[in-house]
């Protein structure tokens, strides 16, 4: 982010520059006032960028927080940073894999429930992991804690719960797969899914025709930048009518990966529909059980 604060900082100087050589002296004199106004600007960005970003990407909620004790047991993961995560298992003795679910933005994973149980009837074992801030998590979500959230999942899913790295599948689903594509490069796992993937914050502020604001969200949430870290199997589902996280976001994730990538879509779903859709189950059992 500094780097980019820089580059940022020297578009102001030359923007200045240009006002300020290229007007009459009274002109110049008002000027002034601009160009202060447009250094507290780029200072303002420098200091604070990624702290609005997160305000305006992160929305956790801390409501409907029962769990189905026929379906899944609550467990308490510490973070290194002392937080506490809630996440929710459901297991299955008889298969050795287990789908960590990385939920997406404005819900919790107590509201994931009906996702968790729709994998797990699939036959794989499923650790549906909240963020901090969500539901009973402690703290306050940003980008770079909801990373250390996904960290301490896995770590916890192999020392505690004896999963093999080879045996960890890794699913996010739209500002989860930020989530699930940084614990993928740092992790020994063996598949990552990413569904309705975001790109990076840049690419998605400029969707939203935040035009050049979106410069604000440089280098956050950057999935095109992780990918080339990872080196576990992938699959990308985009929604074909996905109105978040547009349709060419899915496949850029999956070009940047590389060769290999399974890409699918899914027709006729929006972003939110996704997950309704029996396709979406079939193309994740498919590559769940390859």
């Amino acid at each position: 982010m500094l780097r980019n604060s820089g580059n940022l900082l020297r578009m102001v100087v030359s923007g200045g520059y240009f006002l300020f050589h290229n007007r009459t002296y009274a002109q110049r004199t008002i000027n002034t006032m601009q160009i202060r106004c447009l250094f507290m600007f780029a200072a303002a960005l420098m200091l604070n960028c990624g702290y609005f970003v997160d305000k305006m990407a992160l929305f956790p909620t801390r409501d409907d927080t029962i769990v189905d004790p026929s379906l899944a047991r609550e467990i308490v993961v510490p973070t290194k940073d002392k937080k506490n995560i809630c996440c929710l298992y459901l297991e299955n003795p008889d298969n050795k894999k287990v789908a960590l679910y990385f939920h997406g933005n404005a819900e919790n994973i107590y509201q994931s429930q009906h996702v968790l149980k729709r994998i797990f009837d699939d036959g794989v074992n499923v650790f549906g992991v909240d963020y901090r801030g969500s539901a009973k998590s402690t703290g306050s979500p940003s980008e770079k804690g909801i990373y250390k959230d996904g960290e301490a999942a896995v770590k916890y899913v192999k020392e505690h719960l004896s999963y093999s790295g080879e045996n960890i599948i890794i699913i996010g689903r739209s500002i989860g797969t930020a989530v699930a594509c940084n614990t993928a490069r740092k992790s020994d796992v063996g598949k990552l899914i990413l569904i309705t993937p975001i790109s990076n914050a840049y690419e998605c502020a400029r969707a939203h025709g935040l035009g050049v604001l979106s410069i604000i969200a440089v280098n956050k949430y950057d999935n095109l930048s992780k990918m080339k870290n990872i080196h576990c199997r992938l699959q990308v589902i985009g929604a074909a009518d996905d109105e978040v996280l547009p349709i060419f976001m899915s496949h850029e994730v999956a070009s940047s990966y590389g060769t290999g990538a399974e890409i699918r879509t899914v027709d006729n779903v929006t972003h939110n529909t996704i997950l309704n859709a029996e396709r979406t189950y079939e193309y994740l059992r498919d590559f769940i059980n390859k």
